[in-house]
């Protein structure tokens, strides 16, 4: 059990390295919210983590209807292209600057949604999966399958507290023109990811229609 649990946190950290819509709210949202809502934020993308890896290990992907993936793939097309379009073309007020405010239910359902637009995700647990079975490295068991399943949630975690204590450590060290080009750059980072989850969308509806 316990070496499917640091299976698991390995897995979570590595999937989550590669920059994706995840990474870039999270660097958005560390620079003008401040750390309690990034860290609800997280929460709620380590939880999707745990639920993809979930379903990885019984050997499918997240299973999700087709009319709820659209509305999803909806939903997270206008919420990254709203915020791409306030971080890219908006001034950004750094959190330091400003009052403190209180952690919002809001930003746990963003970073538990978001993840459920990159099919990639999924993909790469079920491989993950299947390799370590395949070598004999992950147990059948249900306590082991647990276990790896809330390592992925931890090991997402740790990849974004620490992308998060990086972007802290710039805010103190670096002036406030180099904030707003980090949220800048941030906010293009949202828009291709937009562009990329309106392509999907669009072949989604055409698969609906044929069918």
């Amino acid at each position: 059990m316990l070496t499917a649990l640091i299976l698991g946190v390995l897995a979570g950290f590595v999937v989550s390295i590669p920059p994706g819509p995840v990474t870039a709210t999270l660097i958005a949202k560390t620079v003008e919210t401040g750390r309690r809502q990034t860290m609800v934020f997280a929460c709620g993308a380590a939880l999707c983590e745990v639920l993809y890896a979930s379903a990885a290990i019984l050997g499918m992907e997240l299973l999700i209807p087709v009319s709820a993936q659209g509305l999803i793939n909806g939903a997270g097309f206008l919420l990254l292209l709203g915020m791409g379009i306030r971080y890219t073309f908006f001034d950004v007020v750094p959190a330091s600057q400003k009052e403190k405010s209180i952690s919002a239910p809001g930003s746990f359902v963003l970073g538990l949604m978001l993840p459920l637009t990159t099919p990639t995700i999924g993909a790469s647990y079920v491989v993950i999966a299947g390799l370590l079975h395949a070598n004999g490295l992950l147990a059948t068991e249900v306590s082991a399958r647990n276990a790896f399943a809330a390592g992925t949630g931890a090991g997402t975690f740790l990849w974004l507290s620490a992308m998060m204590m990086t972007v802290e450590k710039l805010q103190k060290n670096a002036g406030l023109n180099i904030l707003r080009i980090t949220a800048r750059g941030a906010g293009m980072f949202m828009l291709l990811a937009a562009a990329y989850v309106g392509k999907g969308l669009i072949l989604l509806v055409q698969t609906i229609a044929i069918q």
